[in-house]
């Protein structure tokens, strides 16, 4: 992790004039705010303002996504708003975006009413320019992207909000929400209506459907999320002193307007235990996407919102540190510290898919077959029972002594090397059964479950496997890189040696369903160590205390 977070923050500590430009360009600092106050043209003092918000640097993403990884167990109540009630546990509430954003569920927030963030930031409450007080939460998104029903509703208001976006308000019963900065078109996609006003639309909506459109404002897309008291049908604005861009009928001084509502808990809420609907959201690359989120995030966990500075790191650093980074596997020596820090990677995310429901993820956490010729894991049972592992039941602890198994296999094939190929003493030559990979596993494996071709697809469409963890440690030679035959087989042998993620999924599957596969498993020839299950366990309670949710 640190040799990803240097080489990234050398590239930006090599421009140290990032900062000096932000002072050049009315991006709300101390010199750029009073240079805007001496203009007072609206229309310019609106362009800054935009302008300020969307030129955040590297070292703004930094520090959010260290901000922002918290499950929002410390909020606390700024500004005397109260924040808005839950939804109901006995019906359904739901993430409000669909969205390929890396940075989607992010929630930026404020911890104190002394602590005031950047300009142009995205929390509620944030200080905004001309005085006024910002009065959502922005959520990450691209333009297109769906806008979700949170619950069940119905549509009341739909105008326009700023510049070329619109307001669309759901009265939703005990709370109203400002789906804010959608596109102008939304409803007549949505609902083939043309309707516009404050307070007479009347179309109902059910809890998950999608009611909007992510617009676009300037160079910038977001998700505006405001909420208020029942009854509410139109936005209020609220300064903390007269002046700047307060208007005629907005909320002047210290007390809030009586209707508004802080909505980071709700989001928290619906981000920690509410569902998602998945599929769809825009292709477009984020304007608001930075190095940092960009990296960090969805180009190298290969799914969005898991917190990666900070996640990473932690998991990296609980496998550099366990029992099992000196242990020396018999006629192996210590593995490779990529390999522990990688494996641990994968298993993170393979525990994140089971959690949602992913299709391998469950085959490979399903209970013991009671196959031992097809199933390793009742190969394996009696090892297991000793080791007071037992499998007889689905989910995450069949999962995590499956990784188990995996980690002593992959010693025994290859030492912990991503990068080797197939044994040049046999005459395994073929493209469908040349072996690749950290288990020496051969693309004819993909007959043991209709999963398997899928997953191949998968990572051959998106071939992110933390391959830049798995090195470390390791020296390749050049003739392991070496690949066999034409067609689906060869990119297999690829795929497998520069995703090591592919490998492992791969691997996890086929060993459940066809344990013959590898010499090893059937002599029984792989080390299990408990060492191994405790990392696991270890790994699976950071995601655990860092909620991940689709």
């Amino acid at each position: 992790m640190e040799s990803i977070l240097n080489t990234i923050l050398g590239t930006t500590a090599a421009h140290p004039n990032t900062r000096i430009h932000r002072h050049s360009c009315n991006c709300g600092c101390a010199a750029c705010q009073k240079s805007g106050s001496e203009n007072s043209d609206a229309a310019q003092s609106d362009l800054n303002e935009e302008l300020g918000w969307r030129q955040g640097t590297f070292f703004d993403e930094i520090e959010a996504m260290q901000f922002e990884a918290s499950d929002g167990s410390d909020l606390v109540q700024i500004g005397g708003v109260a924040f808005a009630p839950l939804p109901r546990q006995d019906t359904k509430f739901y993430w409000p975006l669909v969205s390929k954003d890396p940075k989607n569920k992010l929630i930026t927030y404020r911890k104190s009413n002394s602590e005031i963030r950047k300009y142009g930031g995205r929390a509620f409450l944030d200080k905004r320019s001309g005085y006024r007080h910002h009065m959502a939460v922005d959520l990450y998104a691209r333009e297109g992207d769906p806008v979700i029903a949170c619950e069940d509703g119905v549509i009341r208001s739909f105008y326009h909000f700023y510049r070329g976006v619109y307001a669309l308000f759901v009265d939703h019963g005990h709370v109203v929400i400002n789906y804010g900065e959608v596109a102008a078109n939304s409803l007549k996609r949505c609902f083939g209506s043309s309707s516009v006003g404050v307070g007479s639309l009347n179309i109902p909506v059910k809890a998950g459907q999608t009611i909007a459109y992510v617009g676009k404002m300037y160079h910038s897309s977001m998700l505006h999320f405001e909420m208020y008291r029942p009854g509410t049908v139109k936005n209020e604005r609220w300064c903390w002193k007269s002046g700047g861009s307060c208007k005629k009928g907005d909320t002047v001084g210290l007390t809030p307007p009586a209707k508004i509502l802080n909505p980071t808990r709700y989001l928290f809420h619906l981000k920690n235990y509410g569902q998602v609907v998945t599929g769809g959201g825009s292709t477009l690359k984020s304007s608001n996407a930075s190095l940092a989120g960009e990296y960090l995030s969805e180009e190298f966990w290969g799914f969005p919102d898991i917190r990666p500075a900070l996640t990473l790191q932690q998991i990296m650093q609980a496998a550099a540190q366990s029992k099992i980074a000196t242990h020396r596997w018999k006629d192996r020596g210590k593995a490779p510290i990529g390999y522990l820090k990688g494996m641990a990677l994968v298993y993170a995310r393979v525990y994140k898919k089971l959690l949602d429901g992913d299709a391998a993820a469950l085959e490979m956490a399903k209970a013991n077959t009671g196959n031992a010729l097809k199933d390793a894991l009742a190969h394996y049972a009696p090892e297991f029972n000793r080791l007071g592992m037992n499998n007889d039941t689905a989910g995450v602890n069949t999962l995590r002594h499956l990784f188990v198994l995996m980690m002593g296999l992959g010693m025994r094939e290859s030492g912990g090397k991503w990068c080797v190929g197939r044994d040049r003493s046999a005459r395994n030559t073929k493209a469908e059964t040349a072996e690749a990979g950290l288990f020496q596993t051969s693309y004819n494996a993909k007959s043991a479950s209709p999963i398997l071709p899928q997953l191949f697809q998968t990572y051959v469409a998106d071939p992110r496997g933390f391959l830049e963890v798995f090195q470390e440690g390791v020296k390749c030679r050049s003739y392991d890189l070496e690949n066999f035959g034409t067609g689906n087989g060869k990119t297999y042998q690829e795929l497998s040696k520069k995703c090591p993620a592919f490998a492992v999924e791969f691997t996890a599957v086929a060993l459940r369903n066809r344990r013959k596969h590898w010499g090893p498993i059937n002599r029984k020839n792989v080390e299990l160590l408990p060492e191994c299950d405790r990392l696991l366990l270890q790994v699976q309670k950071i995601i655990d205390t860092s909620p991940v949710l689709l």
